[in-house]
């Protein structure tokens, strides 16, 4: 299969790919004075800067989930991740299948949550317009209920 992406030769001839992983810079201080809940997030880039991922904790797993669903690489490919601008690689290679497993797990967990937020927001009872019959459902009440128009 024809591919874009650089492949030199790595162990047993076999062609290994390269994520690469170019870290998202942290807002400043200016920008979010809160900094619980920041995590590190990388760019997945091919080694010739195509993007793959933006934004990810995972570039390794999630690249590689990239480049088996989405641009067709054969699952026995070798795929090892190097930090952008480093001149070694982090991970020794490994077969794409196995690395883009975990991948594949969070784009379904994803889509899962995703479906039922849209799910949710279509009940009628999470809606924050009162329904067509006047109001929101009855609140439990205390105490002795009157008559309509006693006083």
């Amino acid at each position: 299969m024809e591919t874009a992406i650089n492949a030199p030769p790595g162990r047993a001839g076999r062609a290994v790919i390269r994520i690469v992983a170019r870290r998202v810079p942290w807002p400043t201080l200016s920008q979010r004075s809160e900094r619980t809940g920041l995590r590190l997030r990388w760019d997945a880039l091919t080694e010739d800067g195509h993007l793959l991922v933006e934004a990810t904790e995972h570039p390794l797993s999630d690249g590689a989930h990239i480049l088996l669903a989405d641009r067709g690489l054969p699952g026995d490919t070798m795929v090892t991740l190097r930090h952008e601008g480093a001149g070694h690689d982090s991970f020794v290679p490994r077969p794409l299948h196995l690395v883009a497993a975990e991948g594949a797990q969070r784009a379904v967990d994803r889509e899962r949550l995703a479906r039922m937020g849209r799910e949710r927001a279509r009940h009628p009872e999470n809606s924050a317009v009162p329904d067509a019959a006047g109001g929101h459902p009855p609140a439990a009440r205390r105490g002795p209920v009157l008559a309509e128009g006693a006083a």
